[in-house]
């Protein structure tokens, strides 16, 4: 969940803007070299279950073979404990931002409640 992240993000010094867009499910527009590059590989690697050999010539070119494991393995991670989450039925906390209804998520962590689930 975004909102349960967004403060360790920027934190980390991930721009709000870019919090922002992925919480809307967009490509952020302004991210640095090795925040494109990951950001490529882990959206096609959940999109087509696997990576083209550019994009992952491209990660390894910046991340070695060892970075390329390890943001696969925390991608999978990640994955595999929301998976666990949903298929559970664990509801988030009712201030978390998304709706505990359709799961949504309803609002950047940054702004107002924008979701209305019908």
């Amino acid at each position: 969940m975004v909102a349960e992240h967004a403060p360790i993000a920027l934190k980390a010094g991930i721009a709000k803007d870019i919090i922002d867009a992925v919480a809307a499910g967009r490509r952020p527009s302004a991210m640095s070299a090795d925040e494109d590059i990951i950001y490529d590989f882990v959206t096609e690697l959940h999109r087509n279950k696997g990576v083209a050999d550019a994009t992952f010539k491209r990660a390894e070119e910046r991340f070695g073979k060892k970075g390329v494991v390890d943001i696969t393995g925390i991608a999978g991670s990640y994955t595999f404990i929301a998976m666990q989450l949903n298929m559970a039925r664990y509801l988030p906390p009712s201030d978390a931002g998304v709706c505990r209804v359709c799961r949504t998520e309803t609002r950047s962590p940054f702004s107002e409640p924008a979701h209305t689930c019908r």
